[in-house]
């Protein structure tokens, strides 16, 4: 069981059924980026490739991409991935 609330994540059970829920998570993702904020099958795949490699970054990286991005320019969040926090998480 993947159950994630508020930030917090709690990972439960066999790799098999962690790794189920991973894969559905996955798949689940990639149809609210098609069917819901238009995103085409490629595009889809690719942001989430992006996603899981952010995902697989030390603090310490993300802080340094995250300063970087702020001195080279303002920070903007694509219509797509406004439309995805929406939906995801109700967040406008």
């Amino acid at each position: 069981m993947i159950k994630c609330e508020n930030g917090a994540v709690r990972i439960e059970g066999s790799s098999i059924q962690v790794y189920g829920d991973y894969a559905c998570i996955v798949h689940s993702l990639k149809a609210v980026l098609m069917d819901t904020v238009g995103m085409s099958e490629d595009k889809a795949k690719e942001r989430i490739k992006d996603l899981t490699e952010d995902g697989l970054k030390t603090e310490a990286e993300l802080a340094a991409e995250a300063r970087k991005d702020r001195e080279n320019r303002s920070p903007k969040i694509s219509d797509a991935d406004k439309e995805l926090l929406k939906r995801l998480f109700g967040i406008d």
